[in-house]
């Protein structure tokens, strides 16, 4: 499939297909995407690092997967797409579980940024996920399982004291501005220091993912 993105209006309206790096090449433009948060029945999230190629947020800390929709593709398409490209994970579009879609923009690097109306979903995992992930090195550089409401818990804590850029804040501030004042999130988790992407970190604070 080819790598073209889908350019949408704020109500999520098709207005084009725009190739992968012209659409987040600064100022990006509105595209669909996908994110899922897969649970183990621990209530334990995988995240994941982002590889050093990645164009956007590389090196970053993000949600289970994430990834942009292509022309001709649904959201659900999307979402099994990425889990097999990037954690070689086989699952049906049956089990995704929709939740809320949401929009915001984030500052990545001096040439790429995002401006996603972003679908997410919750994905049911094994206990077991490292046995049978296999993880794709030019996608993934780690992945991670840690406890749901600790990360929640750090995260929330960490913007309470420092602040951080909601969605809704995050799509009204103009690119200067979020190129500016605009980081991951550096947070410790058990022994790890993970700079978390700033769209995991609206996702946590606006409460736009459940478990339940």
């Amino acid at each position: 499939m080819d790598e073209k993105c889908i350019q949408v209006t704020e109500h999520d309206e098709f207005i084009a297909e725009v190739d992968k790096l012209a659409v987040h090449r600064h100022q990006a433009r509105r595209h669909r995407a996908i994110s899922v948060w897969g649970f183990t029945s621990k209530h334990e999230v995988l995240l994941q690092q982002r590889s050093a190629k990645k164009i956007v947020g590389a090196g970053w800390w993000a949600n289970t997967v994430c990834g942009n929709v292509w022309a001709g593709e649904s959201y659900q398409a999307c979402a099994v797409r990425r889990l097999r490209g990037e954690l070689g994970l086989k699952v049906s579009e049956t089990e995704l579980i929709s939740g809320q879609k949401f929009e915001y923009k984030a500052y990545c690097n001096e040439e790429y940024g995002e401006h996603e109306v972003d679908q997410i979903f919750m994905l049911s995992l094994p206990d077991t996920i490292h046995e049978i992930m296999a993880e794709n090195p030019d996608e993934v550089a780690n992945t991670l399982l840690v406890p749901w409401s600790e990360l929640h818990g750090i995260v929330t804590a960490a913007v309470a004291d420092r602040g951080y850029y909601t969605p809704e804040s995050s799509v009204a501030a103009t690119w200067n501005e979020l190129a500016e004042n605009m980081q991951p999130l550096t947070v410790r988790v058990g022994t790890s220091e993970l700079l978390l992407a700033p769209w995991t970190v609206m996702m946590i604070i606006a409460d736009l993912v459940s478990i339940s």
